[in-house]
């Protein structure tokens, strides 16, 4: 997905910034050599270390590259440009990778330059990325660190190996003039590379201030490309320097406790006991102080480990916080023996190594948590908090919520390989879970171990992808509470999975190790069969077992409605030892709107009558069955004047005609003056006549019409020979022209009758 940035002619110019001192120059590029893209030409331009490192480009047409003046731009000399015209993106990358040379010698390495952003629409942008590729989107998975620079305001947008990193601060520029860019990418520390191992961040630096630093996931010995690009528009650069840099410690590494009685920064030494900031790896920061303290993050600060013994404590932004240890889990504790102490993080927080949860108390994290190592929740309540419609925000590998503890989720990400041992797993504020996106378990499983009642109170959780759904080890219980939605629920391992609330999708249930019980206390499965034997079902093994105590809920809206088709709900045979299955005193089938009633008490057979639908379940075959009856046309015509079975004998408006015969006719039951159906009356010369009847299509049973005749009324007689012309269909009546018999027109006086008949 191409990000929705403002493009813009973009300049930029590469310098050095006061706060470190350059150790190597490795490349610089002035692109003063006027020509049209000429990579001879590009490196007659360049110094340092690597004089004549050549350009890879990708520019789509009708994009171009070329080096040449302009006179719109605010720099001396010819430009770099990059251009495109036709919507799609243009890049141009250095053949080097400088991650070598800042691991050669485990410095910083330092990227500058001049910017300007002009022109173009509201989606395109101009952009700098550094990666393992080249010539691949600003917000590419393989773009370590990428800045794009909007045209028309002063702001800047980043990313870190896909995600935004909005939620670390913003950078502005000048937009009007351009601004002086910096960028140092070191480990932690500030010190060493940036891609060593010890940890990743970048210093922005604007016009020499230092305006932002980012705290990045890991970047690796392969992150070292660099890569100009615009999208939609040109981008203009120019005067490029890369460098090896010397870093200066941002800190001392130290435990420290905060005894502010007052909101302030971290790094100010006075709202520290004996003035020592906390910071570095294994180090502890205490807070003790009052409570309601706002402590702000002015700098980005490693730490091992944070301990609240006090309540109400923020720590928020601009910068951020990484969590390292050399060795075992940083640890979070947020004492309180009742509980209720909340510790809130909304600066972001990084854990490469994760963490784990400890304290009785409550930890709120509002911002994204990177970092892929597994979390433990111990004790207490871990929330985990995002502002609607955030995606991507919680990135451990795996999760772990002991006996006792809470993990509370809003995130409408993925959540991997979580496991419960006597812990829950919850979901906070208005909004369910899966409320803005694809909020969902993933990994191999969700397992409940430990030999404990493990809970989950989450709602609508999407488990599509779990690879083997969820497993509970032997002894142990997992309790459904809140309500489970998409996926294949897959229940292994030994011990008992009780399903306590509705599973609202309509994928297939898999038993295939221990007991899965849906429970009479909320719990039901969903069915929702279409064309014939199309449905989801249960199947199970010969080591498992389903206790069906609670609901079973058809959705019958897409059901194909033939005659004798059956679709199979349970695989009973799956379930081949004996008392595997079991359907509880309290086991009901229904509807969305109506019940299924069992023919008789323990019976086993439940059945609903729709209409002309019967639907009937069977416990002992685990199939759903339909016969439909015949339609009666008769029913159907006269619900339209509240009549119904058995009214044929009646005559609704007492005009001497029964209901029957006012069908049969095409007559109006509720009309008195609507009794002759006799539409041109016999004309004699011609013998012909014509009356009204119902459409004969329409009957359900046919009725069968003859005509009779008499004399003198004192009997009637059929008219065999009598002929019917064809019929004039007006809606759902049909005028019938008949001819009699011509033997009969030479009678003096004749009466002719038509009747119908039932089968």
């Amino acid at each position: 997905m191409k990000p929705g940035f403002v493009s813009s002619l973009v300049t930029v110019l590469f310098g050095i910034a006061a706060s470190t001192q350059a150790q190597t120059v490795l490349l610089t590029d002035n692109f003063n050599s006027y020509a049209d893209w000429d990579a001879t030409g590009v490196a007659a331009d360049q110094g340092g270390t690597y004089a004549g490192t050549g350009y890879t480009t990708a520019t789509p047409n009708p994009g171009w590259i070329s080096h040449s003046s302009d006179a719109n731009q605010p720099v001396d000399g010819n430009t770099l440009k990059v251009d495109t015209g036709d919507g799609n993106p243009t890049y141009v990358s250095l053949d080097r990778n400088f991650a070598t040379d800042a691991n050669s010698a485990d410095l910083p390495l330092a990227v500058s330059f001049y910017v300007q952003a002009a022109g173009g629409g509201a989606t395109n942008w101009a952009a700098v990325n550094l990666g393992s590729q080249q010539n691949v989107m600003v917000n590419n998975g393989n773009t370590k660190f990428g800045t794009l620079f909007r045209n028309s305001s002063n702001d800047t947008q980043q990313f870190n190996a896909g995600n935004d990193l909005i939620g670390q601060g913003a950078v502005s520029y000048n937009q009007a003039t351009g601004s002086t860019v910096k960028l140092v990418f070191s480990d932690t520390v500030g010190t060493g590379s940036a891609f060593n191992g010890n940890g990743s961040k970048v210093e922005f630096y604007v016009d020499n201030v230092l305006a932002q630093t980012f705290l990045l996931s890991q970047m690796t010995a392969d992150d070292g490309y660099l890569t100009f690009q615009c999208y939609g528009t040109r981008g203009v650069f120019d005067n490029v320097v890369v460098e090896t840099v010397t870093g200066t410690p941002a800190f001392a590494e130290q435990d420290g406790t905060w005894t502010a009685t007052a909101d302030g920064n971290w790094t100010n030494a006075a709202n520290w006991l004996d003035n020592n900031p906390a910071a570095g790896t294994d180090r502890t920061a205490n807070f003790t102080g009052s409570t309601g303290v706002t402590v702000a993050m002015d700098a980005p600060r490693p730490i091992g480990n944070l301990v609240f013994d006090n309540a109400d404590y923020t720590i928020n932004g601009p910068s951020g916080l990484t969590l390292s240890t050399s060795s075992g889990s940083p640890t979070i504790n947020v004492g309180d023996t009742g509980g209720q102490w909340l510790a809130t993080v909304s600066a972001s927080l990084a854990a490469s190594n994760g963490f784990t949860k400890t304290g009785n108390g409550i930890l709120s994290l509002t911002s994204p948590l990177s970092g892929t190592g597994p979390v433990v929740v111990e004790a207490g309540t871990l929330e985990m908090l995002e502002a609607s419609g955030a995606y991507n925000w919680y990135g451990p590998s795996s999760t772990t919520v002991e006996a006792g503890a809470i993990l509370s989720i809003n995130s409408h990400s993925a959540l991997f390989n979580l496991t419960l041992a006597g812990g829950e797993l919850a979901s906070s504020g208005v909004d369910p879970i899966y409320g803005y996106g694809s909020w969902s378990l993933q990994g191999d499983s969700c397992t409940a171990t430990g030999g404990v009642v493990s809970t989950i109170s989450a709602q609508q959780v999407d488990f599509n992808t779990l690879t083997n759904g969820f497993v509970v080890e032997s002894g142990s219980t997992l309790e459904i509470i809140g309500s489970l939605k998409n996926g294949t629920l897959r229940k292994n391992g030994p011990g008992l999975m009780v399903l306590m609330a509705p599973r609202t999708g309509t994928d297939n249930t898999l038993v295939n190790e221990g007991t899965l019980q849906i429970s009479d206390a909320g719990g039901s499965l969903r069915f929702r069969p279409t064309t014939v034997g199309a449905v989801n079902s249960i199947a199970g093994d010969a080591s498992a077992s389903l206790a069906f105590d609670g609901t079973m809920v058809l959705d019958l809206s897409a059901a194909t409605l033939e005659d004798g088709n059956t679709w199979e709900l349970i695989d009973t045979g799956s379930f081949s030892t004996p008392g595997s299955l079991t359907f509880g005193a309290n086991f009901l089938v229904m509807t969305d709107s109506q019940d299924f009633t069992e023919t008789s008490p323990g019976s086993g057979v439940w059945e609903l009558t729709d209409g002309p639908n019967t639907w009937t379940f069977e416990e002992s075959s685990g199939v759903l069955s339909l016969a439909v009856a015949a339609s009666n046309d008769y029913e159907t015509w006269g619900s339209t004047y509240g009549l119904s079975a058995g009214s044929e004998g009646d005559d609704l408006d007492d005009d001497g005609m029964t209901n029957l015969e006012e069908y049969a006719f095409g007559l109006i039951p509720n009309s008195g003056s609507s009794v002759n159906p006799i539409a041109v009356p016999l004309d004699k010369p011609t013998g012909t006549f014509s009356y009204t009847r119902r459409d004969p299509s329409l009957q359900n049973p046919a009725l069968t019409y003859t005509v009779w005749h008499s004399t003198d009324l004192s009997g009637l007689t059929q008219d065999t020979g009598a002929v019917e012309g064809t019929p004039v269909l007006n809606g759902e009546v049909e005028t019938v022209p008949v001819t009699i018999s011509n033997s009969l027109l030479s009678n003096p006086k004749l009466f002719i009758q038509v009747r119908a008949e039932t089968p």
